[in-house]
């Protein structure tokens, strides 16, 4: 956007971290690239990963040192002791049967594997009807290059008639968000789980106050495993309760499926609704108008090898409002990659989307049907500071996120007060606590 101030901060702090990181985390790494077989290198490697913390170096080494040597038993009693400080239970289990399976089996270790898989049951009936909670206390701090999405002209229609914006319009501004959120998750069976979360956010501007909000919500999600289905259900409501505009109650039901075709490919499929409800007050006198629901169904296919993974999603939705200028038929293709890092997850998507509305708003432009197409390139990288290389030996950071992502849309539309540029800079941290 011309004379838009362009701040990129965040999206340089977001390349730092990628490329010092991913140098850091492949110093080592190298020198096992060239010597997959080195059992004493490798076990070296492992053993350094472990004492920085780096379960998940640790426990792809030992998983793939255990196929090259499978009846190496002290291996695989190393990969025990990892998968049982993890908490993987399921790994655990898998372990333990090549264990008793193993023809280097001692009765000095059976009777060790009793022990562990008694503490398993145990522990298994303990927790099968218990709830775990947490408490995620967060902060983030996002900048926005055009907050009030102004017109790469800085002109718009209002009635039939070009106007030029207020000379104090505001463009570039930041958001400050605490929030807090109080949830739990239980399993139901061997193949069902649910989760259930409350949350409180504030929302603070820093020179407008069109943002300015409180926000109360309800999240809650079941999950069932079945043959080679994954199927989620949720349910969702916010209350937005704006202190310079309409307040907005929204309530959303999904239903998502991913099938899978084998380890690496999956299918993915779902069904969303949502809708929202303006309070209409003597201030606000026709927001009414726009209440509306909107329905869209979506399917996919996502590629997973190594530690990256591919995804490709098209949705088809359509909104409908009490006033028929705010409905609109949506169309959007989008696609992403993401790379699982020992210090975090990287993710690049792109996404186009296209909404052509109903009729005419006489209020703009009454001669002309709004026709939007968004073009979306985000960028982000998140994880635990505790895997960081420089912070792994604080315990205080176990349990705390990082959340750094950069957005770019350019909207371009058939209506001049619809076309615009804005970039959106984010940097966030969460800590969790859980009981």
């Amino acid at each position: 956007m011309k004379n838009v101030p362009r701040n990129n901060t965040y999206l340089l702090v977001l390349i730092f971290f990628f490329h010092v990181f991913s140098a850091n985390s492949q110093i080592s790494f190298e020198q096992i690239l060239k010597n997959p077989n080195d059992l004493k290198l490798n076990l070296k490697y492992a053993k350094e990963q472990e004492d920085l913390g780096n379960f998940k170096s640790v426990i792809s080494t030992l998983e793939r040192l255990t196929s090259l040597y499978p009846e190496n038993i002290d291996l695989k009693m190393y990969y025990l002791s990892i998968s049982l400080r993890i908490d993987s239970v399921e790994r655990t289990i898998q372990i333990i049967d090549e264990i008793k399976n193993s023809e280097q089996l001692t009765a000095e270790i059976n009777a060790e594997i009793d022990i562990i898989l008694q503490n398993l049951n145990n522990t298994a009936n303990a927790n099968e009807n218990k709830w775990n909670g947490y408490i995620d206390i967060s902060l983030s701090h996002t900048y926005h290059t055009n907050i009030n999405n102004l017109s790469d002209s800085g002109t718009f229609y209002v009635s039939d008639s070009i106007s030029n914006y207020a000379t104090n319009e505001i463009e570039n501004d930041t958001l400050e968000i605490p929030s807090i959120r109080i949830g739990g998750f239980k399993k139901l069976s061997d193949n069902s789980n649910i989760n259930l979360n409350i949350g409180l956010s504030d929302t603070y501007q820093n020179k407008d106050k069109s943002e300015e909000k409180d926000l109360n919500s309800v999240f809650l999600n079941h999950n069932y495993f079945k043959d080679k289905n994954l199927l989620s259900t949720t349910f969702s409501f916010n209350k937005s309760n704006y202190r310079n505009q309409a307040d907005i109650n929204s309530i959303n039901f999904g239903l998502r499926d991913k099938f899978s075709i084998n380890k690496n490919h999956f299918l993915i499929g779902g069904i969303n609704y949502t809708k929202n409800t303006y309070n209409q007050n003597n201030t606000f006198s026709t927001t009414r108008e726009k209440n509306n629901y909107f329905v869209s169904g979506n399917i996919g296919y996502e590629f997973i090898f190594s530690n990256n993974k591919f995804l490709f999603d098209y949705k088809d939705g359509e909104s409908k409002a009490i006033a028929d200028q705010y409905g609109y038929k949506q169309e959007k293709y989008l696609i992403s990659y993401s790379r699982y890092f020992d210090f975090g997850t990287f993710n690049l998507s792109k996404s186009f989307t296209e909404n052509e509305y109903e009729i005419a708003d006489t209020f703009v432009l009454s001669s002309t049907v709004r026709d939007d197409e968004l073009d979306t390139t985000s960028i982000s990288l998140n994880g635990e500071l505790v895997n960081l290389h420089f912070l792994n030996k604080f315990k205080f950071f176990k349990d705390v996120y990082y959340n750094l992502s950069f957005s770019k849309i350019d909207s371009t539309s058939n209506i001049l007060n619809y076309n615009y540029e804005k970039e959106i800079h984010n940097i966030g941290l969460t800590k969790r606590i859980n009981f």
